[in-house]
């Protein structure tokens, strides 16, 4: 299925998003039975962040590719460093509200937007097997 790029890139930031608040809720639920708290603490909870940035971003560009969007790979890169930023930003205080569940894939969604739009203006338009211009000054 094939859908115009800035449409694509916002239903695959709600499904990162989607996926970012799961993923969340299952590293929560996960440390809190086998330590007793929410938190991993740094040992594990720092390579569990890593994974979890890796998946969104994997996810992120397979559904990009599946969508025919345009440079799905590095859209996906810069997005999900975007949201992160963001999360950490703006909402790392209140992730254990209800409400983040709902603001995050928003978040995300805005951040595949914009880095769509990045990737695609600011990307080359090179095409494989084309020599590229000279430049004659």
């Amino acid at each position: 299925m094939r859908l115009p790029g800035l449409l694509g890139a916002g239903v695959t930031g709600l499904v990162v998003g989607a996926l970012a608040v799961l993923l969340t809720w299952l590293a929560g639920t996960g440390c809190e039975a086998a330590r007793g708290t929410s938190s991993c603490g740094g040992a594990l909870g720092w390579p569990l962040l890593l994974a979890g940035l890796v998946v969104l971003a994997y996810v992120g560009g397979m559904l990009l590719r599946a969508l025919g969007v345009a440079d799905p790979g590095s859209t996906s890169l810069l997005a999900v460093g975007v949201l992160a930023v963001l999360v950490m930003v703006f909402l790392l205080e209140a992730l254990d509200e209800r409400w983040s569940a709902l603001a995050v894939p928003l978040l995300a969604a805005a951040a595949y937007g914009a880095s769509w739009w990045v990737t695609t203006t600011a990307g080359d338009d090179v095409t494989p097997g084309a020599t590229p211009p000279r430049d004659v000054r």
